[in-house]
């Protein structure tokens, strides 16, 4: 199967997200964030895409979504409406797929992600919506590095799957 890697910021309680954005701003972030998903293929929930609100360049976009008659009206953006069709989808496709998010698709695909990048952002956001702990009985770091922009401490973290 195609690599999966799965890319987020959390804050302390590993929160992603408040009212629909992401609640820090860290311009480092957003440049890893396009390192990462350039000319990959990115799974994304609705909520996701809603909050981005059109297709990144030089990157393929899924969105998955349970609403039946979902469109983008945007070209070169496929629907996928649960975890079998994007894993049908992923199979008909080569190269790098990352999943951005949000909460519910992290968990939907953490059992096939090969790779994790994950922003660990000191403090507490108050943020609503969550992702689960990396599970270190599965995932190996491998790489991290400190960083400070804006007055916010944070670290990037590189997590590979034990045995791949």
């Amino acid at each position: 199967m195609t690599e999966i890697k799965m890319v987020w910021a959390e804050d302390e309680q590993h929160g992603i997200g408040k009212n629909g954005q992401v609640p820090w701003d860290l311009p480092a972030d957003r440049a890893l964030f396009k390192k990462e998903t350039l000319h990959s293929t990115m799974i994304m929930g609705r909520k996701t895409w809603d909050s981005i609100g059109r297709p990144l360049p030089q990157r393929q976009s899924v969105v998955v979504t349970q609403q039946p008659d979902f469109s983008t009206n945007c070209k070169d953006v496929v629907v996928c409406h649960d975890l079998a069709d994007v894993l049908k989808y992923i199979q008909s496709i080569s190269g790098l797929v990352t999943v951005i998010g949000g909460a519910q698709i992290y968990k939907m695909m953490m059992p096939y992600a090969t790779q994790l990048v994950v922003t660990r952002v000191t403090g507490d956001f108050a943020g609503d919506t969550w992702v689960e702990p990396v599970d270190l009985d599965v995932f190996d770091l491998t790489k991290s590095q400190s960083e400070e922009q804006n007055g916010i401490e944070f670290k990037i973290m590189y997590y590979q799957r034990k045995g791949k």
